[in-house]
């Protein structure tokens, strides 16, 4: 029994040591099979959220949230001055133009790069690693990632009425 002991110390010592070696950031580790309080910060999602927030603020992110939807409204300016024949409604043919256009290419071309700048971080080095070894459960993470691609979906929604009422 005392063997039994003995090795799951070793292992569990074994494996702090290999997380702080990879990682720069020392991760908040249970310790012995300690368990985080029911009032721990690390059990409510605010933190997760804002680390996300603070992540995404030193991105490029926000350029490409900006660029797209101006590029759709150009593409549909461009495809209306081009069909004057046929588009001849006014506004309802340029705005028909601009949501045909940033709906079709502009708008999913925005959400796959939104989510893979978001999830990159995650996928690099051994970062999944680290998140097991922490209080934080991966469900408050996923949470925490889509809520921050939702925030700057509505971004892109906002520059996109702005550049076609401009």
């Amino acid at each position: 029994m005392n063997t039994i002991r003995f090795l799951t110390a070793a292992m569990q010592a074994a494996r702090f040591a290999e997380v702080r070696r990879s990682s720069s950031i020392t991760p908040t580790l249970m310790v012995f099979g300690a368990r985080p309080s029911s009032t721990s910060i690390a059990s409510k999602g605010k933190p997760v959220f804002r680390a996300e927030l603070v992540k995404l603020k030193r991105s490029s992110t926000w350029l490409i949230a900006g660029i797209l939807p101006l590029l759709a409204v150009t593409t549909g300016t461009i495809n209306l001055a081009n069909n004057r024949d046929v588009l001849n409604a006014g506004w309802a043919s340029f705005t028909s133009q601009v949501v045909l256009f940033y709906g079709l290419l502009f708008f999913s071309l925005g959400i796959g790069l939104l989510a893979s700048t978001v999830w990159r971080v995650e996928h690099r080095g051994t970062n999944w690693n680290l998140l097991l070894t922490t209080m934080t459960r991966p469900s408050g993470l996923v949470l925490a990632k889509v809520g921050v691609i939702v925030i700057v979906t509505a971004f892109m929604q906002l520059v996109l009425i702005v550049g076609t009422l401009a």
